[in-house]
């Protein structure tokens, strides 16, 4: 007789070691959090991104989206691959970066990591970058991405920027306004079916138009936004005011509305200092 017979227990409500190491897991991956390098930056967003949650960041041109992506980059290799087994494995790939405006330079993520005392090459391996010529480009890779990850593993996904061919095709007699719509909700349903297998930071950049309510903080808006306010569960909008750059959390769902101001430098991003 058993210990379950014993006790006269329902081995149904007995978890195995599988089902409890499972549990574990998931918990475990529901408090990982990924720096910015800055920690007001970080403060904003209650320690840093979180795994399973999916970030907009939007804001004007050179405002330094592209720069926090690269930097991020540097950031996840440095806390979930450096010193695992992967990090010299030459079929592996846990950092996707989705380029839809040609802007990723390697060269930064060497003058990055080398900061850092990290090798560059090494992250670069672990880089996979895609070139996104349209919309159903990116529909289609987004699709395949889960055949390429590990089962289990903790991955990075960066769009920049999520709503550039989407904009484009709008305003392109070429393409029809509707199947526009259709294939651009289909990218961000993909992307709400990624957050929640709980195994990827999620972060797109944003194209912007004005925003023409006056009095307002916020002076542009995302291109799209009555179809990404619906997916993304947080937004971080960058903006640059006499020569300084703030970030202001808004429309979280789990956070306060929260602006600080920060820096980029050959480092990546830091605080600010007045």
């Amino acid at each position: 007789m058993d210990i379950v017979d014993l006790l006269d227990l329902d081995r149904k409500q007995i978890i195995s070691k599988e089902d409890l190491k499972d549990k574990m897991w998931k918990i475990g991956k529901v408090r990982r959090k990924l720096s910015t390098g800055s920690t007001n930056f970080n403060k904003v967003l209650d320690g840093g991104f979180s795994l399973g949650q999916k970030y907009l960041l939007f804001g004007a041109n050179n405002t330094g989206k592209t720069q926090l992506c690269h930097a991020l980059c540097v950031q996840f290799f440095k806390k979930y691959i450096k010193h695992s087994k992967c990090s010299r494995s030459k079929d592996i790939n846990r950092i996707f970066y989705f380029d839809t405006e040609n802007t990723f330079r390697p060269e930064r993520i060497k003058e990055l990591a080398t900061q850092k005392t990290i090798d560059y090459k090494l992250v670069l391996k672990n880089l996979l970058v895609s070139k996104i010529m349209s919309s159903s480009a990116l529909q289609i890779i987004l699709d395949d991405l889960e055949n390429k990850i590990e089962k289990s593993s903790i991955n990075l996904l960066i769009i920049d920027s999520i709503n550039n061919h989407y904009r484009s095709e709008q305003g392109n007699k070429l393409f029809s306004s509707y199947k526009a719509k259709t294939v651009f909700l289909k990218i961000l349903h993909k992307l709400n079916e990624l957050a929640k297998s709980n195994q990827f930071f999620i972060i797109a950049t944003s194209q912007v138009a004005p925003n023409f309510v006056e009095g307002g903080i916020i002076k542009d808006i995302p291109v799209g936004n009555q179809y990404l306010s619906h997916y993304f569960s947080e937004y971080v909008y960058i903006l640059r005011k006499d020569k300084i750059l703030y970030a202001y959390l808004v429309n979280s769902h789990n956070l306060p509305e929260k602006k600080i101001a920060f820096s980029i430098s050959s480092k990546g991003i830091e605080n600010f200092t007045f």
